[in-house]
């Protein structure tokens, strides 16, 4: 999943999209919903809201309650940004942050071309990271 979310940040979609296809033949499965989390963020990005909001409501179904969850969540939530439903990437960018690792640095560095005012400036928040998530969110958010 990774090698996919990297190969998105360099803008080589086709590259990603057929790393997914690749992975998902290998793990048809998708335990946790990662690559159908990816599949949904590749779909946003083209414009393709059916099928984003299929791919985010299937790994949400096969991926809610595993371990790593938060991965997909972040994911889930920059898919969500990608369609302007402000709402609900925040609630998959704070659960990302608190089920799993903070993600400031991805957070604070990513870039999505597309959409240039999803590059939000960082800003140092006092208290929890997943505070911080939000406020760098919630930044946009107002931006928009």
């Amino acid at each position: 999943m990774q090698t996919s979310y990297a190969l998105f940040q360099l803008e080589r979609k086709e590259d990603a999209a057929a790393r997914v296809e690749e992975f998902l033949k290998q793990y048809p499965k998708d335990s946790g919903g990662n690559l159908t989390a990816m599949q949904a963020l590749l779909a946003a990005s083209a414009g393709d809201r059916a099928l984003a909001e299929q791919k985010i409501a299937h790994a949400i179904q096969i991926g809610e309650g595993y371990q790593h969850f938060h991965h997909t969540a972040y994911i889930l939530g920059s898919a969500y940004a990608l369609m302007n439903e402000h709402e609900r990437a925040l609630r998959f960018l704070r659960q990302a942050a608190e089920e799993g690792v903070p993600l400031l640095p991805i957070v604070r560095e990513r870039s999505h071309p597309e959409q240039p005012a999803l590059r939000p400036a960082f800003r140092p928040v006092h208290g929890r990271p997943e505070e911080a998530v939000g406020v760098l969110w919630l930044d946009f958010i107002r931006a928009n």
